[in-house]
C-alpha cells in the first residue's frame, strides 16, 4: 500500500476532525470482540484515587488491560499496512509486546525488579507451554495430525534456547564464584542487589542479544523472508481464482450491458429492448455471484486474518489512515500506563493481603493480562489449521521477550539508575531450562496433535504450581 499524505487541507476543519473521530472510534471497537471489556476502563482508572481495597485496584486494571492490549495491537496493524512490508513487518516486531514492556518500565520505576523480572521468566513460559499447548488441543482434537513449517519453528526455537541460556548463565557464574566470596558478600547477593560482576555481566550480554535481534530482524525480513511467510494452501487459492473469474465476468456483462443500452437508446426497438433486458438479467444474476463470491472471500480472510481480536479484517474497506492510527495508539499507550501504573502500584498491598507472593503475581497473573488477546489469537488461528502462524505467534512471542524486551529492559535499568540484572533463582533457572527443552522436543518433528497440547499445559500448570508456593524470602542462589 503506497504511503498517502497524513495531513490534508480538511484535516483540522471542526466537522471532518468530528466525522473522522468517529469513524476511528468504530473501527477501533469493531476491531475486537474483547472491547466490551473496555467499560472496565473508566472503573480502573478512577479505583485508585476513591480508595477502594489495593484487590479491587488489581483486578480492575488486570481486566481493563486486557482490551487496551488488543486495541493496541490493532492500531499497530493499521499502521503498519501503511508503512510497507519491511518498515511495516519492523514496526509490528517491535511493539508486538508493547504492553508487557510498557508494565515492566513502570514496575522498574518503581523498584518491582523482582517483578520485572519474573514477568518477564513468566511470558517466556506461557508462551512455550500454555499458549502453544492451547493451540495444540484447539487444532488438534478433531484431527490426527496438524504439520507446520519446521524450519520456520527450529528457527525460533534455536533463537530462543540462545536468548534463555544467556539469561541463565550469570546464576551459573554466581554459583561457580560463590565459594571464592566472603560470606557477607554471599550474603548479600540477590536478584534486587546483584553485585558489580553480575550487574557488568547482565549490561555486556543485554547489549549482544539486543545486537542478535537485529540480526534476526534482517534475517526474518529481508534475507529469509519466506521461511516466516504462513503457507497459502491450494483451497484457498482455488477459491480466490473462483472469485477473480466472477468478478471479471461481472465487468464484461456489465460493458455488454452498458453497450446494448446505448443501442438502445439510439434505435428504441423493440428487439434492443428485450435485449437489454435481457443482459439486465444477466447483469442481476452475476451480481448475485459477485454477492457470493464477496462472502467467499470473506471467508478466506476470516480465515487467514480474522480472529476472535480481529473482526475487522472482515471488512477490507474500513482501515484506519495514519493519522488515525498514531493517534489511537498514543491514546491508547498513556491509559495502559495508568492501568499498568496503578495494577503495579497495588501489588505490595496485594500480596499482604492474598497471601500470594510477589514471584507468583508477576510469573503467572500480570503475563495473562498483556498477551490475553495474543493468546487468543494464536489458538483460534490454529483451530483453522494455521499452525504455522500460530506458532509464529507463541514461540515468537517468547523470543521477542528473550532477546529484546529482557535485555532491553536491563539497559533502561541502568539508564535509571536501577540493578537490573539477568540474576535468576537456581529454581527459575530450571524452570526456564525445562521449558524450553520440552518445547523444542515438541515441535522437533513438524507434526503435532491434541496430546502433545496436554503435555504442555500440564508442565504449565505444575511450573505455575510450584511458583505459588515459592517464597519471595528464598533466593535459591547458593
Amino acid at each position: 500500500m503506497k504511503l498517502k499524505g497524513i495531513i490534508s487541507e480538511n484535516t483540522f476543519k471542526p466537522r471532518h476532525m468530528a466525522s473522522s473521530a468517529r469513524r476511528t472510534a468504530l473501527i477501533t471497537l469493531k476491531s475486537s470482540y474483547a472491547n466490551i471489556l473496555l467499560l472496565v476502563v473508566p472503573f480502573a482508572l478512577a479505583s485508585n484515587n476513591v480508595g477502594w481495597p489495593s484487590l479491587a485496584v488489581f483486578i480492575l486494571n488486570f481486566v481493563a488491560i486486557v482490551p487496551l492490549a488488543a486495541c493496541l495491537c490493532f492500531a499497530t496493524e493499521e499502521l503498519a499496512e501503511h508503512l510497507g512490508d519491511n518498515l511495516g513487518a519492523f514496526l509490528n516486531a517491535s511493539f508486538g509486546n508493547s504492553v508487557e514492556l510498557i508494565t515492566a518500565i513502570i514496575a522498574l520505576k518503581q523498584g518491582q525488579i523482582r517483578v520485572v523480572q519474573t514477568s518477564m521468566l513468566g511470558s517466556v513460559i506461557s508462551n512455550s507451554l500454555l499458549v502453544l499447548g492451547c493451540c495444540f488441543v484447539a487444532g488438534g482434537y478433531n484431527r490426527f495430525k496438524q504439520t507446520f513449517n519446521i524450519t520456520a519453528a527450529q528457527t525460533l526455537s534455536s533463537l530462543l534456547i540462545l536468548s534463555t541460556s544467556s539469561l541463565m548463565i550469570p546464576a551459573a557464574l554466581h554459583s561457580s564464584i560463590a565459594s571464592s566470596l566472603s560470606k557477607t558478600e554471599t550474603d548479600t547477593i540477590t536478584p534486587e542487589n546483584p553485585g558489580s560482576r553480575i550487574l557488568k555481566l547482565s549490561r555486556g550480554t543485554a547489549i549482544i542479544l539486543l545486537l542478535m535481534y537485529l540480526f534476526y530482524l534482517f534475517f526474518q525480513m529481508k534475507t529469509h523472508k519466506t521461511l516466516f511467510e504462513a503457507e497459502v494452501t491450494p483451497a484457498d487459492v482455488l477459491e480466490q481464482n473462483q472469485i477473480t473469474e466472477k468478478v471479471e465476468s461481472e465487468q464484461i456483462v456489465q460493458e455488454k450491458a452498458s453497450t446494448i443500452e446505448d443501442s438502445r437508446e439510439e434505435s428504441n426497438t423493440s428487439t434492443n429492448d428485450g435485449v437489454f433486458q435481457g443482459a439486465k438479467a444477466s447483469v442481476t444474476n452475476t451480481s448475485e455471484l459477485q454477492k457470493s463470491g464477496t462472502g467467499l472471500h470473506s471467508k478466506i480472510l476470516k480465515s487467514r486474518k480474522g480472529t476472535l481480536f480481529s473482526v475487522a479484517a472482515n471488512l477490507e474497506e474500513e482501515h484506519l489512515s495514519i493519522l488515525a492510527s498514531l493517534v489511537v495508539l498514543v491514546i491508547i499507550t498513556v491509559l495502559v500506563a495508568f492501568c499498568a501504573d496503578y495494577m503495579v502500584g497495588s501489588i505490595d498491598d496485594l500480596v499482604e493481603t492474598s497471601g500470594m507472593t510477589k514471584t507468583f503475581v508477576g510469573l503467572v497473573l500480570l503475563p495473562i493480562s498483556g498477551n490475553a488477546a495474543e493468546h487468543v489469537t494464536s489458538v483460534v488461528v490454529a483451530t483453522k489449521n494455521k499452525m504455522d502462524l500460530a506458532i509464529g505467534v507463541a514461540i515468537g512471542s517468547s523470543t521477542q521477550i528473550a532477546l529484546f524486551v529482557t535485555p532491553l529492559l536491563v539497559l533502561i535499568g541502568w539508564w535509571i539508575g536501577e540493578s537490573m540484572s539477568l540474576l535468576f533463582t537456581t529454581f527459575e533457572c530450571c524452570t526456564m531450562f525445562i521449558t524450553i527443552f520440552i518445547t523444542n522436543s515438541m515441535i522437533a518433528d513438524g507434526e503435532s496433535n491434541y496430546l502433545e497440547g496436554v503435555m504442555l499445559i500440564s508442565a504449565y500448570v505444575i511450573i505455575a504450581v510450584a511458583f505459588f508456593f515459592f517464597p519471595d524470602s528464598a533466593t535459591g542462589l547458593s
